[in-house]
């Protein structure tokens, strides 16, 4: 789900992500299902550790989402921005506060926290 890696500088990431058609999230009506939150900010983590990692995946789950606020749908097509910044509180733990905008400009749709933990 994520398309392209816009910053990945320590300890602010962006990711940028087009909501297709085929998503797998989406319902009938085109909007894109809440609970896929965490799962698109932890996908977009896993695109920038690979990046850092110079291509090499490591294996990973999300453990945990905390205080994830939804203001707006996001929909089919949207163009959305996954704004992080990371913190490393213990050995392969890792702490995103995030938020997703609509576009580089756009108004924000969620935002909260996932941690990861990665093997």
């Amino acid at each position: 789900m994520v398309d392209s890696i816009l910053t990945k500088h320590l300890p602010n990431v962006e990711v940028s992500a087009i909501i297709r058609e085929d998503n797998c999230f989406l319902n009938s009506e085109g909007l894109l299902d809440r609970a896929c939150i965490p799962e698109l900010v932890s996908q977009a983590a896993a695109a920038v550790n690979t990046c850092r990692s110079q291509g090499q995946c490591r294996s990973g789950m999300l453990a945990l989402g905390r205080g994830i606020k939804v203001f707006s749908d996001i929909r089919v097509n949207d163009e959305i921005i996954i704004s992080g910044k990371d913190e490393h509180p213990m050995d392969n733990w890792y702490v995103v506060d995030f938020t997703i905008r609509r576009g580089i400009a756009g108004d924000i749709c969620a935002e909260g926290e996932v941690s990861i933990c990665v093997f």
